[in-house]
């Protein structure tokens, strides 16, 4: 078919993938930076909520809005660090096609 020798595809220099510990510290940072945000938003919401602490399991729109804040958040920081890790190690992620050939 074609004369493309498999010991060249992975000749490139390209920087190793993150290791498991990297991976943890990552998902542990967006964790951090989503509750921090959260509590942000709570405080935004409620700005005595540190005097006069809600009950979370009866107030469903605070609970509510804490949740989507934070998850957003975490999803979009995981996602940035998703995306920052395949650019750093050379395998970037292709669109589908629109046309199979």
């Amino acid at each position: 078919m074609n004369d493309i020798d498999a010991t060249e595809l992975g000749a490139e220099n390209r920087p190793r993938p993150w290791g498991f510990w990297a991976t943890l510290g990552w998902a542990i940072l967006a964790t951090v930076l989503s509750a921090v945000i959260a509590i942000l938003a709570v405080l935004w919401k409620r700005p005595n909520f540190l005097s006069v602490p809600a009950d979370l399991m009866n107030d469903g729109q605070l609970l509510s809005f804490t949740i989507a804040i934070s998850d957003a958040i975490q999803i979009g920081a995981l996602a940035f660090v998703a995306r920052f890790g395949a650019l750093a190690s050379g395998k970037i992620p292709r669109p589908c096609p629109s046309e199979r050939t």
